[in-house]
């Protein structure tokens, strides 16, 4: 990403101020900014029933140049070449999400790492759920990010745990014995999994069939619900399918659109996004 587009993309964020600098607030608000601007939503792979391309030149012209959003491996994949592309010491890593999961989850969830002053952060700007919306550091805490209380613990690498699932574990296919991030929220006075993933750098090529995995599978949610979410300022609205839901200051609101017409409107109002109405699926 040159210059012009680092411009162009700070732009689209309306990021205030002067060019972001390599700490920890800097970076909070390249976050904030990302969430309350660019929404999380999969209109390519549901109404389109396409696979997205992550090429960063056509992520950039998708949500940069033509004000869309896009599901994790787009929006976490370009933010990653933003990152990239002011200097901050980052890397892709690969997450297992695990809300509302009862057994253990493949990886298929792009998130980062970025490193400062010897700290290192989880940042996603992809979930679309109840992660943590601001840089998370990865030690061993309890810590309030938002209006969230998160919790990060440490537990056997999921390669230890495969391994007890390989019928001839003596093959040593698995050798790291460390040990995974498992990221909790606290709901309901208790704490409950949101992901987990193993502090290990991803390529950029590791998420292609992952992608493909996600936007094709009948298994997965990504091809047979509409899924769209953004952050506000008190806030955040969403949409799944026919039903938009707004909170706001702990207040929520819930609305059904039945036609394409109303849903192409909302689109634009609450997310704006400009999508025609011909082109989604009802």
């Amino acid at each position: 990403m040159n210059k012009d587009q680092v411009q162009k993309y700070l732009a689209r964020i309306e990021w205030k101020g002067k060019w972001p600098e390599h700490t920890l607030n800097s970076l909070k608000r390249l976050m904030k900014a990302q969430l309350t601007h660019i929404p999380y939503e999969n209109i390519d792979v549901y109404d389109l029933e396409q696979v997205p391309d992550l090429k960063e030149t056509v992520l950039f012209h998708k949500i940069i140049e033509n004000h869309r959003g896009g599901y994790c491996f787009e929006v976490n994949g370009l933010f990653y070449q933003l990152l990239i592309s002011l200097g901050y010491p980052v890397y892709p890593v690969g997450i297992r999400v695990m809300w509302n999961k009862t057994v253990f989850q493949p990886a298929l969830h792009m998130g980062m790492v970025v490193q400062l002053n010897q700290q290192k952060y989880l940042c996603d700007v992809g979930y679309g759920g109840p992660g943590p919306k601001e840089p998370l550091p990865l030690k061993e805490q309890e810590i309030c990010t938002g209006d969230k209380r998160f919790q990060v613990s440490r537990k056997p690498n999921s390669n230890t745990l495969c391994r007890h699932n390989q019928p001839f574990p003596e093959a040593g296919l698995y050798r790291d014995d460390g040990a995974d991030y498992l990221i909790c929220v606290m709901t309901e006075d208790k704490w409950r999994p949101v992901m987990q993933f193993t502090d290990t750098p991803f390529c950029e090529t590791d998420y292609e069939t992952m992608n493909f995995y996600c936007a094709k599978s009948p298994e997965l949610k990504f091809g047979r619900v509409r899924i769209i979410n953004l952050s506000t300022e008190n806030g955040s609205v969403s949409m799944l399918n026919h039903e938009l839901t707004i909170k706001n200051n702990g207040q929520t609101e819930v609305y059904h659109y039945d036609t394409a017409e109303s849903i192409s409107r909302i689109l634009w109002g609450k997310f704006g996004i400009l999508f025609p109405a011909d082109k989604l699926k009802i």
